[in-house]
């Protein structure tokens, strides 16, 4: 009888976990797997939906910003630099893996003081790359090389990786999450 009541309760507790799997996979397969899908395409439909003339107009419009801040950086200076940031509070700076600016206004605050120092900029860009996510937001990505001229006249040649989120915005393009690198930071 011992032997029957073990064996007995093994098939049951087989059972329920049969059942409990079951109830599992059909929970998984009606709440989980259509939240995963529709979380992994946020933000694809726009992106797949650009035809041709949209991505070429992104990618063209953001190339001449890119093109703009080089001029207006090399002509004006580094205040030239505010102009093209993004005011959201969405907006941040980061090099060499930290956080530099965590909002527009402490890179207004910074970039004020540095352009007191600084007499000129000429800013390059090389290889520079524009993907576009949709008709409002594109990746910018390029190398960089700048040189900066301070008040007594001496020379800093700057070499680096630039990145950025372009937005469009009711002003034209702005950028709002930069993110500099430079081949000799250490971390």
């Amino acid at each position: 009888m011992a032997q029957n009541h073990k064996t007995r309760y093994m098939q049951d507790n087989n059972y329920g976990l049969k059942y409990r799997y079951t109830f599992l996979t059909v929970c998984t397969s009606i709440f989980i797997v259509p939240f995963l899908f529709n979380l992994s395409s946020c933000g694809m439909e726009e992106q797949d939906s650009l035809n041709q003339t949209q991505v070429a107009s992104v990618q063209g419009s953001v190339s001449i910003l890119a093109a703009n801040i080089a001029h207006d950086i090399s002509q004006e200076g580094p205040n030239a630099w505010l102009r093209y940031f993004d005011k959201s509070p969405d907006f941040f700076m980061a090099s060499g893996g930290k956080l530099v600016f965590p909002d527009y206004d402490s890179a207004a605050v910074f970039v004020h003081n540095f352009a007191k120092g600084v007499r000129s900029i000429q800013l390059t860009w090389n290889g520079l790359n524009v993907d576009p996510l949709t008709i409002n937001f594109a990746i910018i990505r390029a190398s960089f090389h700048e040189t900066i001229t301070d008040t007594s006249g001496g020379q800093t040649p700057v070499d680096g990786y630039f990145t950025s989120l372009a937005v469009r915005s009711p002003e034209g393009w702005r950028l709002r999450n930069l993110h500099w690198s430079y081949p000799d930071q250490r971390h």
